[in-house]
């Protein structure tokens, strides 16, 4: 699964996520949203994948 896929939850709100090669990524400026920040990624208008390590 490549494609991204909306995650809703009542704590965060909406974060863009995908699977590549059973790893999940999460967008970037989605989670820089949520945490609070703002403008970081907008000037560069490009979509970063942040790699989820669960251990």
């Amino acid at each position: 699964m490549n494609e991204l896929q909306n995650f809703i939850s009542k704590s965060f709100g909406q974060v863009r996520g995908c699977i590549i090669d059973d790893i999940p990524y999460l967008v970037g400026k989605d989670v820089v949203s949520i945490l609070g920040y703002s403008n970081i990624l907008d000037k560069y208008n490009i979509i970063i994948l942040i790699k989820i390590s669960i251990n």
